[in-house]
This record gives C-alpha cells, structure tokens and sequence, in this order.
C-alpha cells in the first residue's frame, strides 16, 4: 500500500515538473492553466453612518483584503447629496487612493448626503454599501478680522473660521469698497478714500457679522510708528466678563461668556513722550485739532514752547493724562492701531488664555500691580515699574484709568460675545478701565467699569493701544 502511494506521488510530481515540457501544435511550451484574479473585499464603511455630523466630517472605512499576495488594494471615494438619486451619479471625489481615512478639503453646506468607496485591485472593482449622513447647521459664525485697513485699488481678505458655508455679504458704500466670498474667504476690495462696513450674514442661522473698512489713498503715509517690542501678542480664547452674582457693582453684570479673536495690545500705556510726538507731527494748537472741532488733550505735563510741544522733565515715561477719548483715538490711529473694545481690554488684564483669576491685573494682591491711592502718593508712575500680568503687560490696574472704544452701557445686557465693541460711537458716554493712582484698591479690579463723556480729559485719564495680527 505504501508503495502504491508513493508511486502516485511521483507520477503526479512528475506531471507538475513536466508540464512546461510538453508541446502544442506549433511546437511551443504548453503554460499551466491561469488561476481566476481573487477580489478584494469590500470596504466596510465606518463614520459616518445613519448619523448628523458637522460640515467638516472625517470619512472612514475598514481596510480592504485581497488573497493575491502581489495585489495592491487601492479605493475610489464617492460623495454626493441625496439629490443625486441613481448610484451612478455619485460624484468621484478621489481615485487610486491608499489611505483609509479622508478628509474634506471645503466644508459641506447643511443638508442630507450619500457616500461609497470601491476597493479595486487593478483587474476587479468591488463596492462597498452606501451609506447616508445627514450635516447639521453649525450654531457658530466667525470671523478672523472685524477691521481692516488697506489702499485704493487693492484688496484685503477676511477668513470665515466657523459657519454654514453659505452667505449674504453687503456694503454699506459700494463707492467705497465691496466683497465677495469663496469657499469661505471673504475678498474686500476697496474703491475710493472713506470708510465703509461690509455685513457678513449666515444664511442657515441668521448670524451676521460686521467688518470696518477704512480705504486710504495710495502711498498716503500719515503714520506714526510705535515700538515692536512693545506689543504683546494675545492669543484669543473664551472666557468669563464681568462679575458674579454678589460681587462688585452693578454695572458689572451679569457676568457673560465672550470669545475673542487674537490680537496685540501696548505692554505699558502710552505715554507723554509717545503723545508729545504725534502732537508735533499734527501741529495742533494746544491740543486741539481745529479740523474736527474736538479736543485731544489739556496739557499738564506737556508743554508748548515756541510752537513745539515739549515734555516736561521726569514725566517723559509716565502715563499721558487728561487725554479726551477722541485724542486716544487719533493717536491710536496715528501708529496704525485702535482703542481696545472693553472685552479685548478685560480679557487682556486678566491674562488672556493664561489667566490665574487673579482680582487685579496680575495678583491678588493690588500693591504688586498697581499705583493707587494709598501708595501712590497722588502722582502717576512711570510705566512698567509695578510687576506684569502673566502676559507681560503692565499697570492694567491702576496709574490711569484707560479709555475703551464701547459706548457706554449702564449693564452687560445684550452685550456682544464675540469681543467686539458695542456700539458704533455715537453714544453719549464711553468706557474707561482699569483704575488709577488717585482711587481706591477696589476700583482697580480687573472686572470694574468706569465712565466718562468721549470729550472728557480728566487728570486721570489715559489710555493704551491695539493692533491686528
């Protein structure tokens, strides 16, 4: 029996070893019968399935197998929206793909969608299910920029970081400047000297925002400079406005979540020498700017010699005072920035995305931080000689109180979230932060708000700048 065995052995090796020594009718080697092309599995589809997702889902899906060891899987990817009915009219959005995971390089507008990946080895296809997700409207609509500076006949672009990918955008002077957007890019091109604001609405959740544009002339150079290692970038964040239940004034509350985008704001207040520069680059009259009919400051210690606007000695790196809002303004301006809105203002003082919850701008306790009225000997300081914030920024409580770009509002009632100013400037009154060498410790407080007509130019006034990224 074992012989048996081990004779058909042989015969069949032999048959096997021999096969390519046989001959066909022409004389050529016959080749051994070509087995059938194994096909890859198909693709279990994994996220997302049957679900509500945002507009920037990730796909993925269960890696394909294949029996023929020298095969190399690779997948097609298809999308479309459900009213695209029929298979076929599935839209091909990726081929010879390797990858199990895709990611969407647009976001996809609210609405209901369909998707399939077809594995392929080269010489077959093989589909997987179809699978329907439906995208649910973002609750959220931002903006990376809400002001803008740029020169006629050239255009600035604004990014639309959270929305619904679908917009109205309107000019308020299409003289001035006008825009459009574009996968998410807003592109602003300014036609004529002015300033003109563009409201960006959210068509699925009537959400609107609203850019400034200020359109200068070409070439037109009316700036000051300010130092670059005095600005301290802020990164934006979330955080808590104002104060709780039971704890400072009313006109702190309520007590609200705001975010705010990033931006640079002055490590130390501006100062007399800062301000004595812009005043000799104007060539006011005592302060004032006859044009506008306003008044930026009152001299105290600032003087004006022979037509030339002089510091007087040892106050040249303490704090400008009796500085009206529309003076601050006009310097902010000058060196390419603007007045902080009060949220920027606050979010700052507690230390932006670094913030220890400390109650004055850098500790708890207020003689670290801050001149005030008991150790100040009723005189401002220089800038930067009390301790820094955890940002680096200094005397954001107390030596001069600090003019905001808000309106005044006696509550945060119906205050804006998104960190921007509230109002447009046509208010009575504005918002003045942050304390100063004459008040109590109380008032130095990151959250306390104080008030002052925008011509006002108290001797404890004063102020600090902002800059966009």
């Amino acid at each position: 029996m074992k012989r048996t065995i081990r004779l058909v052995s042989v015969l069949l090796l032999s048959a096997l070893v021999c096969f390519g020594c046989r001959k066909d009718e022409n004389g050529e080697p016959v080749k051994p019968p070509k087995l059938p092309n194994a096909k890859p599995t198909a693709s279990k589809l994994l996220i997302p399935i049957n679900n509500e997702v945002l507009r920037f889902p990730i796909f993925s899906w269960q890696a394909s197998t294949d029996a023929d060891a020298n095969d190399k899987v690779k997948y097609f990817f298809y999308l479309s929206d459900v009213d695209k009915l029929a298979d076929e009219d599935l839209e091909l959005l990726e081929s010879d793909y390797t990858q199990t995971t895709y990611e969407l390089n647009k976001g996809l507008l609210a609405g209901t969608y369909r998707w399939q990946v077809v594995a392929t080895d080269g010489k077959d296809n093989v589909a997987s299910e179809i699978f329907t997700f439906k995208v649910k409207p973002s609750n959220t609509f931002t903006i990376d920029k809400k002001e803008i500076s740029v020169e006629v006949g050239k255009n600035a672009t604004v990014n639309i970081t959270s929305g619904n990918g679908t917009y109205t955008l309107k000019s308020s002077d299409e003289n001035i400047a006008i825009a459009t957007e574009k996968d998410g890019v807003i592109t602003i091109t300014a036609k004529a000297k002015g300033t003109a604001t563009i409201m960006v609405t959210d068509k699925a959740i009537k959400l609107t925002q609203k850019i400034t544009i200020t359109v200068t002339d070409s070439g037109e150079n009316n700036n000051g400079t300010y130092p670059q290692d005095q600005k301290v970038f802020v990164k934006g964040g979330t955080f808590m406005m104002g104060s709780p239940d039971g704890e400072g004034y009313s006109r702190e509350r309520p007590q609200h979540q705001v975010t705010v985008s990033d931006f640079y704001i002055g490590k130390y207040e501006v100062t007399n020498a800062q301000y004595v520069e812009f005043l000799n680059a104007k060539g006011t009259t005592k302060g004032q700017y006859e044009g506008n009919k306003v008044t930026w400051c009152h001299l105290r210690e600032i003087e004006q010699v022979n037509g030339v606007f002089k510091v007087k000695e040892g106050k040249e790196n303490c704090p400008i005072r009796k500085v009206t809002w529309y003076g601050a303004k006009a310097y902010a301006e000058w060196v390419g920035g603007r007045l902080p809105t009060e949220a920027e203002w606050e979010y700052a003082s507690r230390g932006g995305n670094q913030s220890k919850g400390y109650i004055y701008s850098g500790s708890n306790n207020v003689d670290d931080v801050a001149w005030y009225g008991s150790n100040s000997g009723s005189a401002t300081h220089q800038v930067g000689t009390k301790q820094a914030n955890k940002l680096g920024i200094y005397d954001m409580s107390g030596n001069v109180w600090e003019w905001c770009n808000d309106d005044w509002h006696e509550s945060y009632t119906n205050a804006p979230t998104d960190g921007s100013s509230w109002g447009d400037g046509s208010g009575g009154d504005r918002v003045l932060r942050g304390g100063s060498y004459y008040g109590d410790a109380k008032d130095c407080r990151v959250a306390v708000r104080g008030i002052s007509g925008p011509g006002g130019s108290s001797f404890i006034n004063g102020f600090r700048v902002v800059f966009l990224p």
